[in-house]
């Protein structure tokens, strides 16, 4: 599960299949929303259309997570390869960084696009990590 910002897509380059990505509306005070990936709608909807369902996501995993309310799908996100080459993309989700709970920061990962070299930038997302605000995208 990743936390992502409205531009977060564009500026990483994967395309929103279906629905809508996520926008400044996607606030802590907005429906809880989430966007899944392809590889995910195909596995759990094989035949079904996930934009009309909800999902709860980590509820009976972790005790920060029972107050998690069910989220929205709004959109299916193309799939990436995030990790080996020679395998393919797994099921995933994004949600609004807006909408995160420590709860769920516990299960997220932070991805780094950069047009100079990445190992300059690792003390700054370091530091934002620490303070607990979220690097601009």
């Amino acid at each position: 599960m990743a936390d992502a910002r409205a531009r977060f897509f564009e500026v990483f380059k994967i395309p929103i299949l279906r629905g809508r990505s996520f926008t400044d509306r996607d606030n802590a005070s907005g429906a809880p929303v989430v966007i899944i990936n392809q590889a995910m709608a195909k596995q759990f909807w094989p035949k079904g259309d996930p934009l009309t369902d909800r999902i709860l996501i980590g509820k009976g995993i972790m005790s920060e997570l029972e107050a998690e309310m069910p989220r929205q799908i709004i959109g299916i996100a193309g799939d990436i390869r995030d990790g080996a080459l020679n395998r393919g993309p797994r099921p995933a989700m994004y949600i609004p960084y807006a909408q995160t709970t420590d709860g769920i920061n516990a299960l997220t990962f932070v991805s780094l696009r950069s047009l100079g070299n990445p190992d300059a930038r690792r003390a700054y997302v370091a530091a934002a990590q620490n303070s607990g605000a979220a690097p601009p995208v």
